[in-house]
């Protein structure tokens, strides 16, 4: 992402609802490494030893907004992780990335690139599987107003009828 891409993407990103699921998959252009303290955010399964810069903006937007960087979380050979290849073939990189709530983590409960697609690009086909599990307790928790029932036999006592005009008047 170029330099004012980040303040774009957080502003379009503080508009959302906050009971939304937000998910973005964007090439970033960031290498995020293997760096320990940023574990919980980014994972063990990364291409990269070390961040670049951009990498270090995505890991800071993430802790920032409490999201994960869910295309460094699966465990996969070295050639399922690359996303991109550099036009003379010799520099492959992991620079596009999903990332996810926090909150909703498990949802993506697959991550891998697939170099066979060719689609005339240099960046690899990006392949995440998300399943979302909602919850039938729902029901049980929500309070249903029950509509309050009508005696149709006050209906024809014209003394019920005047009393019930005078209230409402």
């Amino acid at each position: 992402m170029y330099k004012n891409s980040y303040e774009v993407f957080e502003r379009t990103f503080d508009l959302l609802p906050k009971n939304c699921i937000k998910v973005t998959v964007e090439d970033f252009n960031a290498q995020i490494g293997k760096e320990a303290p940023f574990r919980p955010t980014i994972g063990h399964g990364s291409l990269q030893n070390t961040s670049n810069d951009n990498g270090m903006k995505l890991i800071d937007f993430s802790m920032a907004k409490n999201l994960i960087i869910s295309s460094t979380y699966f465990p996969r050979k070295n050639i399922h992780k690359q996303t991109w290849t550099s036009p003379d073939g010799k520099t492959k990189s992991q620079i596009d990335h999903v990332v996810i709530d926090k909150r909703y983590q498990t949802c993506i409960k697959n991550f891998r690139t697939y170099s066979c697609a060719d689609g005339d690009s240099d960046h690899y086909l990006v392949f995440a599987r998300f399943v979302l599990t909602l919850s039938v307790n729902w029901r049980n928790k929500k309070q249903f107003n029950k509509a309050v029932k009508l005696d149709g036999d006050k209906l024809k006592n014209s003394n019920e009828i005047r009393a019930y005009r005078a209230r409402v008047t």
